[in-house]
């Protein structure tokens, strides 16, 4: 993405305890050129199948025909990261996976290449639950 536009906006959520997991909603901050983009993990636990849903808009509106990939990298352990392309479906890009098979601190970087405008990627930082 040589001469795109990267900014990493780093937040913090935390799983409700072992008891009673619930989804992970990791909003990232406005940008100046409109974007805003929001990461939900689903259920958010180490155990399960986990679906992984980013809705971007720009302005208010919602982006349709964006190329859209997400990569998880373990934080707590020296391990590769590994990316996947999004689909979009009803609103939100998504995709369902057990890569978040452990529990801990997981980066997930959003990489958007909008259909106008500058390339960027943003980044959250999820607890999973075990």
């Amino acid at each position: 993405m040589r001469g795109s536009l990267r900014l990493v906006i780093a937040l913090a959520a935390f799983a409700l305890g072992a008891a009673g997991a619930a989804a992970a909603v990791l909003n990232t901050s406005a940008r100046p050129d409109g974007y805003r983009v929001r990461v939900a993990v689903t259920p958010n636990r180490s155990t399960v199948l986990n679906t992984a849903a980013v809705v971007i808009t720009r302005n208010g509106r919602v982006v349709t025909a964006a190329r859209v990939r997400l990569t998880a990298t373990m934080l707590d352990m020296p391990m590769p990261g590994v990316t996947w392309r999004l689909r979009y479906r009803g609103g939100r890009y998504t995709y369902r996976s057990t890569v978040l098979g452990m529990a801990g601190r997981w980066r997930l970087r959003v990489s958007v290449d909008p259909p106008h405008g500058a390339s960027f990627s943003v980044a959250v930082v999820d607890k999973v639950g075990s």
